[in-house]
């Protein structure tokens, strides 16, 4: 009994107040008092988005995010329209920029849960690549909801290199709305030279 009324938030209230001090007065403590309610609301506010998020994580992986998987013509649909966000890498097995394009999915798959990395051979789903008119591989082609939203053919986008940074495609993907934006890096900023403001790097050529 002692300890839940210690434990009750009123009581506590109660004990802090001096004999004779109007409880509605300003003072040092209650200040205090407002400071760590914002910062338990700050912390629970925490602790809820990462058991939230936590819980979208484990209900993604249940449907095959996290990884890249190849399917067939006959799996298309159903992994499509399963989750809300998906990319699709229609590919040819002897062309090099679509191993390229493979390494870098790769990567993103694991590190954006919350889309759904697939790739499929285009010479044995040529339904669909009629029905999505796909003329060039490698091409990459984003769903939201089951329909298609955006899609980056070839290496156009890409800096029309074989040589491009997993950030550059990450970037271009993130338009799509698929996956969130990378955040962007910083430059450096340059110390004891005529220029030193970072803010103005853009002119440099690095």
């Amino acid at each position: 009994k002692e300890k839940e009324e210690l434990d009750d938030p009123t009581i506590v209230g109660k004990s802090k107040q001096r004999p004779g001090e109007d409880p509605e007065s300003e003072t040092d403590d209650s200040d205090f008092d407002e400071g760590d309610d914002a910062l338990a609301a700050i912390r629970n506010k925490r602790i809820s988005e990462l058991k939230m998020k936590s819980k979208l994580n484990e209900e993604w992986l249940k449907r095959g995010h996290g990884k890249y998987q190849e399917i067939v013509e006959e799996e298309f649909l159903p992994n499509v329209t399963k989750s809300k966000h998906v990319l699709c890498h229609f590919y040819h097995k002897d062309f090099e920029r679509c191993k390229i394009m493979d390494k870098h999915l790769q990567v993103l798959a694991r590190k954006h849960l919350c889309a759904r990395f697939l790739y499929i051979n285009a010479e044995k789903c040529p339904f669909f690549v009629q029905k999505l008119q796909i003329r060039v591989l490698p091409t990459v082609i984003c769903f939201v909801d089951g329909v298609a939203k955006d899609r980056v053919v070839g290496f156009e986008d890409l800096g029309n290199s074989d040589e491009f940074d997993t950030e550059i495609l990450e970037e271009r993907l993130s338009r799509s709305g698929c996956i969130p934006k990378p955040p962007k890096k910083k430059k450096p900023i340059i110390f004891g030279g005529i220029r030193d403001r970072e803010d103005e790097d853009d002119e440099f050529n690095y």
